[in-house]
């Protein structure tokens, strides 16, 4: 599974970019990310992800935080 790092986010509108290892970027949607993560991402984190190919170019999905972080108990 590849690795990248957040580039934007643009949670209002529910998606972002990330940038993998080799410097490309890749789209990705709220719908793309596992579980409730998209609420949870930050600019700069690392992650893993999968990729599609779409009618619009190829997308990021299955985002995941590389290290999730820890919910608050």
């Amino acid at each position: 599974m590849p690795y990248g790092q957040i580039t934007r986010l643009e949670p209002e509108l529910g998606f972002g970019w990330l940038v993998d290892e080799s410097g490309l970027d890749w789209f990705f949607v709220r719908e793309g990310t596992s579980g409730d993560s998209f609420d949870r991402l930050a600019l700069e984190e690392r992650v893993t992800f999968d990729y599609e190919w779409t009618p619009t170019g190829p997308r990021a999905r299955d985002v995941t935080p590389e290290f999730p972080q820890q919910q608050p108990t």
